[in-house]
């Protein structure tokens, strides 16, 4: 067999070795580059940029949506066992663990679910509903709807910090509702020549089956622990998701940057609620 050395990597098999180890480095450098663009666009964790940008990296990126999301729903179950290690009530703590999605996400969502809300809510034609949608300034109905899904929100995690706050439920509910966005850019048109959404198109079946490998991560603990709640509510999450994308898509046209983001808030929150409706059944 024949081993080589350049620039202290070891080649094995000649030309063929040094043409599939050279492979595997642009790989990873093209991943890496997704994968930091996708933990900066969804959160604040503070990671390098790595590699040039371009359109085809924020496209690449969406692979990584899910992934990104199972280590936000991971973290904030770090954050859960800690304070029921300082026992903080389950209420007080599931404030807290709201209040530390909104930091961890920088709002980022939250700010698309009120602007679609006020857009939707003004029940005006498409275009005019898309200004308000564009428009910087949050009105009384997106206010309104925010407060009633963060009530929502931290109303299931009460229950579910007080029943043990298993890993699976955080992890599923916000990976799958990163996953989500990757399949709407996929599977929708978008509203609008120009905008932050319109880099992401061109996404396909594959991306979005690439980055559903994420949510076997809480998956498999899932199915092995016998948690069906979490895989059946996640499912009707899904349903619920793309029911409600497609009337919004009908509505405008098409869906638009703050409706990506709407819908991970959407279903993020019908995830939570379907796992613990459904647990209290099965």
């Amino acid at each position: 067999m024949d081993h080589r050395r350049d620039g202290g990597v070891d080649f094995i098999g000649g030309g063929d070795g040094r043409v599939a180890v050279a492979g595997i480095g642009r790989w990873a450098a093209r991943e890496g580059a997704a994968l930091t663009t996708a933990v900066r666009f969804l959160s604040r964790i503070p990671v390098p940029l790595l590699g040039e940008t371009g359109e085809e990296r924020q496209k690449r990126s969406l692979r990584w949506y899910a992934f990104v999301g199972v280590i936000l729903g991971a973290l904030l179950w770090v954050a859960a066992e800690l304070l029921h290690v300082l026992r903080v009530p389950a209420p007080g703590a599931a404030a807290l663990v709201v209040a530390a999605d909104l930091w961890l996400t920088g709002g980022l969502h939250l700010d698309g679910w009120m602007d679609t809300a006020d857009g939707l809510g003004s029940r005006r034609e498409r275009e005019r509903a898309l200004e308000i949608m564009r428009d910087s300034r949050v009105g009384a109905f997106g206010v309104m709807t925010a407060i009633g899904v963060l009530l929502t929100e931290w109303a299931f995690l009460d229950m579910w910090i007080a029943e043990g706050a298993p890993f699976e439920v955080p992890a599923a509910a916000w990976g799958i509702a990163r996953w989500i966005m990757v399949w709407a850019v996929a599977a929708l048109p978008y509203a609008r020549a120009e905008g932050m959404g319109a880099a992401l198109r061109g996404a396909g079946p594959g991306d979005v089956a690439v980055a559903g490998v994420a949510l076997l991560i809480p998956g498999v603990p899932a199915v092995i622990s016998s948690q069906w709640s979490v895989l059946l509510g996640a499912g009707v999450a899904f349903v619920a998701a793309r029911f409600w994308a497609g009337r919004v898509a009908k509505r405008l046209g098409g869906l638009t940057g703050d409706v990506y983001g709407a819908l991970c808030v959407f279903t993020q929150v019908c995830a939570l609620v379907a796992m613990e409706v459904i647990g209290r059944w099965i």
